[in-house]
């Protein structure tokens, strides 16, 4: 039986200019499991193996008091399975299951001091999901497909907001709309809080906000040790 798990990481900062920060960075997992047992006449092999990939950039720049933010990101998890079981006389049963879900997308972001209280935020953000499975049993001579789908969504969204700073005050209003092409739907997320300083050791706050999120569910039927 053999276990193994290794991860890499790095991260690289620069500024080319003195109004320009860049950085990049990424990640690779990789977990696999190759696990052999007996019981009587029966020999079962099960084999697994999770990987994870990650990538990220990230542009600042600043156009005087106006300040830009780019970021790009893509990260990919896979998920490969096998149990294969041998019996007497040649006969045996495959069984397999093959995960996969990629996250990528792009945010740009401003940020502008409007007045010495008063501070706006804006930008658009795009982001992209696709999740795909498989299950196959296969048999003597016979291979039965359990279950196969591939769903991609892409969500388009864009915000902004105010935040305005008076002593003792602080104050941000603004709202986020979210468009799903998956269901077609569209999402307003209203965002408001205020904060009142009333001394340095009391400080009282009230806040209200809306938020959504796109998920993708996949019950699976076809049971195994390591389901």
């Amino acid at each position: 039986n053999q276990f193994g798990f290794q991860d890499y990481s790095a991260t690289v900062h620069f500024a080319p200019s003195d109004n320009d920060k860049i950085s990049v960075s990424g990640i690779m997992i990789d977990n696999h499991l190759d696990f052999s047992s007996a019981a009587d006449t029966i020999v079962s092999n099960q084999k697994m193996d999770v990987r994870n990939y990650g990538f990220s950039g990230k542009w600042q720049r600043k156009f005087g008091t106006l300040q830009q933010e780019l970021l790009l990101h893509y990260s990919a998890y896979t998920f490969n399975y096998e149990n294969n079981k041998q019996y007497p006389q040649d006969n045996f049963q495959w069984f397999v299951k093959n995960n996969r879900a990629v996250d990528s997308g792009a945010e740009l972001n401003f940020s502008y001091p409007w007045t010495d209280d008063v501070a706006l935020a804006f930008g658009y953000q795009l982001s992209g999901n696709d999740f795909s499975h498989v299950f196959l049993n296969r048999f003597p001579g016979l291979e039965v497909e359990l279950d196969q789908q591939h769903r991609m969504n892409v969500s388009h969204a864009g915000y902004a907001s105010v935040k305005w700073t008076p002593t003792g005050w602080n104050v941000l209003a603004g709202g986020r709309y979210t468009y799903a092409n998956v269901l077609s739907k569209s999402v307003m997320e209203p965002r408001f809080s205020v904060q009142r300083r009333f001394s340095n050791y009391f400080t009282g706050q009230f806040s209200y906000e809306r938020r959504s999120q796109i998920i993708s569910q996949v019950r699976e039927n076809a049971a195994s040790d390591l389901s």
